[in-house]
């Protein structure tokens, strides 16, 4: 498939997912807050041994967005640990690497359309 013919095809994908699962979501960090459309996507529970007994500590979720969307102004924002995704519900997940090592995004597909940004919900 031609470079040209993906890109196409990797955008309806992505259009399709917003419309299909987007929800509404204010990102922040610091005084910068960026009001989005995103995906949630991949649930995890993190779960820390307690003797014989396993406990939840936290959720994990990826979020899929746009690079286009976290934008100040005319600058692209990267996705760094610490910010947050706050959805319409008030619900708060901060970023943060799933693995604990420092990536906290990674591209969502091979054209780039959209980053999977990985949070905790505690």
């Amino acid at each position: 498939m031609s470079n040209s013919v993906q890109a196409a095809v990797a955008r309806l994908h992505w259009q399709s997912l917003l419309r299909l699962y987007g929800e509404k979501v204010t990102y922040t960090r610091g005084d910068l807050s960026i009001e989005l459309t995103a995906v949630p996507a991949k649930p995890r529970a993190r779960q820390v041994s307690a003797g014989e007994q396993s406990v939840i500590s936290s959720k994990q979720l990826d979020w899929l967005i746009a690079p286009g969307d976290l934008v100040d102004g005319v600058t692209e924002i990267e996705p760094k640990r610490g910010d947050k995704i706050v959805r319409a519900s008030g619900e708060s997940c901060r970023v943060s690497p799933a693995d604990g090592g420092d990536d906290v995004w990674r591209w969502g597909d091979a054209c780039n359309t959209w980053r999977r940004v990985q949070s905790e919900e505690k």
